[in-house]
């Protein structure tokens, strides 16, 4: 299985070209696109898909913490779930990735 482009993902807002508009999903050096969003919904929701999709490797990370801690009996709860209210809020837009 091939592995994911690593992270960190940024969501950029593209220039308006002939009524087309979204989100380019980056790399947060710019050099590799991954993904869009656009589509019919408005862009408020646009937005918040861009967010949702260029969170994916921090996420996935996390994930991954989470199970190596677990069955290393070294979970530390707390830092868990202050990690995974960072990512929230980065989803929710409330913080700058």
């Amino acid at each position: 299985m091939s592995e994911h482009t690593k992270g960190p993902w940024i969501a950029e807002l593209t220039v308006p070209d002939e009524g087309w508009n979204g989100f380019y999903i980056l790399t947060k050096d710019e050099r590799l696109y991954i993904a869009n969003a656009a589509g019919y919904q408005d862009m408020p929701e646009r937005a918040a898909n861009a967010r949702l999709i260029a969170a994916a490797p921090d996420m996935f990370e996390l994930l991954l913490d989470i199970v190596a801690d677990y069955h290393a009996g070294d979970m530390d709860v707390q830092s868990v779930a202050h990690e995974a209210k960072r990512l929230i809020a980065k989803v929710r837009g409330e913080v700058t990735p």
